[in-house]
């Protein structure tokens, strides 16, 4: 079933950043997310600054501190906003009671986690999906460089998202870094590289014509 309205809420304490692509798939299954929000520690350096689709809610230091915020945010998300439908990405079983009170409020709840979440999460929610580690390749410390690199070019020359002609990506690309050469990458070619990078890139048209977007950013993200 499709909903008009999804809450994609992420605990970045405990998730690591290596499932982001996996978590916008399984998320984009049950409609759009007007609201995609990681609650973490940032001054911790979690990787999930690099995935751009998400906006950082950085809850500080303390004990369970992502927690209590997320959990008030998707009150917030569902009494005043209307929030049809939420997906929670978690393997902490503190995040149960906020699971149970959006079911209570008539909301469907799709769990991600790892193997490790415990029972008391997963029944918590309208439907639990495992997170699989093979699914979602890790990024390693190229793959950040060239990405942060990417993402500053957009934000550079594309600030009104309207998208890049990749044709044009590789020259910016080298003003910002010079040591970035897209022919030593895997993937040899932009576009092919952005094609495999759908959690952080969009690419849209055809030949010459085709360009990069930042994926799926909205007002709230």
């Amino acid at each position: 079933m499709a909903y008009s309205s999804v809450a994609l809420l992420i605990d970045g304490d405990n998730i690591s950043s290596d499932f982001a692509g996996q978590i916008m798939r399984r998320s984009s299954d049950l409609g759009p997310s007007t609201v995609r929000r990681v609650y973490c520690n940032a001054a911790t350096k979690t990787g999930w600054d690099v995935a751009s689709s998400f906006r950082i809610v950085h809850s500080g230091a303390a004990k369970n501190a992502s927690d209590i915020i997320l959990s008030i945010e998707a009150v917030e998300l569902a009494l005043v906003r209307g929030i049809e439908a939420f997906v929670i990405a978690t393997s902490d079983q503190d995040l149960s009671h906020i699971a149970h009170f959006l079911r209570e409020q008539g909301k469907h709840v799709l769990g991600l986690g790892e193997e490790k979440a415990p029972s008391s999460f997963r029944f918590a929610c309208s439907k639990f999906d495992e997170l699989n580690h093979c699914a979602t390749p890790t990024q390693n410390t190229e793959d950040n460089l060239i990405n942060r690199t990417v993402l500053a070019v957009l934000r550079k020359h594309d600030p009104h998202r309207r998208g890049l002609l990749i044709s044009r990506l590789n020259g910016f690309v080298r003003r910002e870094n010079d040591e970035i050469k897209i022919k030593d990458v895997k993937e040899k070619t932009w576009a092919k590289y952005l094609a495999a990078r759908q959690a952080l890139f969009t690419v849209t048209g055809d030949g010459a014509e085709r360009m990069v977007h930042v994926t799926g950013l909205s007002e709230d993200t």
